[in-house]
């Protein structure tokens, strides 16, 4: 795609047509480089990777399997098994459904025909309560064992690395098993009509809940950035837009460096929350907040070093005298900025790990109003000649906005994570 995206730049720019050279052109060349991705990540998933005998396999003579040794998908039984309800094998998913039902009843009976008494409600608490006591008694005596936990299998992991043996596996350890790949997933199971195809009614209904949070989570987003930039452009002179161009370059591109930390505590937290209410689960939580707490902390103040170094380098992108000092005078809104953006970013994606969406929904929808309204707040200023303004006050809102948005955020974790602690002590069974 950026093979793509640099031929695209070398024909289309240079070009004197108005709709294709010049900055037209650089558009259309990343259009191009899009399109080109999308291709490859459909190719990559819709094929499968030809395979490859080992140096080791291929050295030793094998036995081939039986010919009329039946083969088995199991990945088709497991999508047939939890597909939709209009997808193939309804008759055997109202089978599975119906053993599930029954399997208490067959027991009982089972037990009564053996004379063995039937357990009644009383006694089946007795027993989870028992349950509960006996493991705990054993997590107390033996320390080896292993907790439910994703925090816990972590770090037992971790010691395991760092034992006598390294990590590495020693002669009596078995081979390892061939590494997971998504090449091929989509084989067989994706059409390019079905870009074009309405989704079937029980797929809407199970995404219809995400489509007012998200939609409304991204217009705020964007619609401080637009707003700024309508701002600079309209009210503040050719300097300002200039040093703006340069500005919103440099923050453009230090940015994803802090907003990994959200897409990795999504994928991380959906992990912990698929666990049964219990204090393991609300520890592994409450451990998993304090390390990201801590990764944003150090992400943060590493993104403040780099921009620190922006009045060094600001020279390389302007020789403008005036732009550079606008440029710099910008360097502290953005120190302030970025000092707490991985606890920002941290903060929404343990709240998005949560689904806690409606909350985030609300929160971006009131910022879509309150930040633009702000920002034609200084427009007005300029244009009306009673309150004079200049690049930094834009950023200054901007500023107010970051501050806002990471207390709302961590104090929103906080409350949820004293809610999952609540919840997991009355989980808990008592005497």
């Amino acid at each position: 795609a950026a093979l793509v995206n640099f031929v695209g730049d070398m024909l289309f720019v240079g070009s004197s047509h108005p709709w294709i050279g010049g900055a037209a052109g650089a558009a259309w060349a990343t259009v191009f480089s899009q399109y080109a991705a999308v291709a490859l990540f459909a190719r990559w998933l819709t094929s499968s990777a030809k395979k490859r005998a080992s140096s080791a396999s291929s050295a030793m003579p094998t036995t081939p399997p039986p010919s009329d040794t039946p083969s088995i998908n199991l990945s088709d039984a497991i999508m047939e098994m939890t597909g939709k309800p209009t997808s193939r094998g309804e008759s055997r998913r109202t089978q599975l459904k119906d053993d599930m039902v029954s399997f208490p009843s067959k027991n009982n009976a089972n037990a009564a025909a053996d004379g063995q008494q039937t357990p009644t409600p009383e006694s089946a608490a007795v027993h989870s309560k028992l349950f509960h006591v006996l493991r705990r008694a054993k997590q107390a005596s033996n320390p080896k064992h292993e907790k439910t936990s994703p925090i816990a299998f972590l770090s037992s992991l971790r010691r395991k690395k760092q034992s006598g043996n390294g990590g590495k596996d020693d002669a009596t350890s078995k081979p390892s098993e061939p590494s997971f790949s998504v090449r091929g997933f989509l084989k067989n199971k994706f059409s390019i009509l079905d870009l074009v195809r309405l989704p079937d009614r029980d797929i809407v209904k199970e995404f219809s809940p995400y489509v007012m949070p998200v939609t409304s989570t991204q217009f705020g987003r964007v619609s401080g950035y637009v707003a700024m930039s309508h701002v600079v452009a309209s009210s503040l002179g050719t300097v300002s837009m200039a040093a703006q161009q340069v500005v919103v370059s440099l923050f453009y591109c230090l940015c994803p460096i802090a907003d990994s930390l959200s897409l990795t505590a999504q994928s991380f937290v959906p992990g912990i929350m698929e666990h049964e209410v219990s204090r393991d689960r609300a520890m592994a939580l409450r451990k998993t907040i304090v390390n990201f707490m801590k990764a944003g902390g150090l992400m943060g103040a590493a993104i403040v070093a780099a921009v620190l170094a922006i009045p060094l380098i600001s020279g390389f992108f302007t020789s403008d005298a005036a732009v550079v000092a606008l440029v710099n005078s910008v360097v502290p809104l953005l120190a302030g900025f970025f000092i707490v953006h991985g606890w920002m970013c941290s903060a929404e994606g343990l709240l998005l790990g949560q689904t806690d969406l409606g909350f985030l929904g609300k929160m971006y929808a009131a910022f879509c109003v309150a930040v633009p309204w702000l920002m034609l707040r200084v427009k007005n200023g300029v244009l009306s000649g009673t309150r004079p303004a200049q690049l930094s006050s834009v950023w200054q809102i901007f500023l107010g906005y970051q501050l806002f948005r990471v207390v709302a955020w961590v104090g929103r974790v906080a409350q949820l994570q004293r809610r999952t602690e609540r919840a997991a002590e009355k989980a808990v069974p008592a005497f």
